[in-house]
């Protein structure tokens, strides 16, 4: 099955709305939260976009390494399904199955990559200087967000690019699918959100 056809936008909602709720609860649960477990603090409340250890009397290591999980399974997720894309391309796959792969894709990508752009910019979330960020507690600190913010856009950049030659592969070229099915990703995921 080729996507390349007008997509149907249901199929498409259906597909963001589970992808973008997946990976908002591997990046809290598996990477904060088994984090947490694994450097033997105690998790205290898990929201929608958080994820609370008790690693406040801790050394700062354990609070950096729980911070950075969250975004380590997002690359980790990226990575696996930028394989498993290439993968179902070099075998004609065009279908459904390469579209979930591609959205994977791009959005545990854009969600890592836009953590060092995010956290470089402003100081706060995971990789910023909060109390319990991975930068927290550091002197000078500048230095670290200029280069974050660098590669933050360097590796965002380099994603989006990619992204976009992949989706035109699974559309066969199509602009006019491509841009719908992005669109729809887009929406639904900030609707999600």
């Amino acid at each position: 099955m080729s996507v390349s056809a007008k997509p149907d936008i249901l199929t498409l909602i259906g597909m963001a709305a589970t992808v973008f709720i997946f990976t908002t609860l591997m990046h809290e649960g598996a990477g904060h939260g088994g984090a947490c477990l694994a450097v033997g603090a105690r998790p205290v409340e898990w929201g929608a976009y958080y994820f609370d250890c008790d690693t406040h009397a801790g050394p700062p290591w354990k609070w950096q390494a729980v911070a950075a999980a969250g975004s380590t399974v997002n690359l980790i997720l990226c990575l696996l399904s930028y394989l498993g894309l290439k993968t179902a391309l070099a075998r004609g796959a065009r279908g459904l199955s390469a579209l979930l792969l591609w959205l994977l894709f791009a959005l545990n990508g854009f969600t890592w990559a836009g953590y060092f752009l995010f956290s470089g910019v402003g100081g706060i979330g995971d990789w910023g200087t909060g109390s319990q960020a991975v930068l927290g507690g550091m002197d000078n600190v500048m230095a670290l967000r200029i280069a974050m913010v660098a590669f933050g856009a360097i590796a965002y950049f380099g994603l989006g690019m990619t992204a976009g030659r992949l989706l035109g592969e699974i559309t066969g070229g199509d602009r006019a699918a491509g841009g719908r099915i992005s669109t729809t990703f887009y929406l639904t995921g900030g609707t999600v959100s």
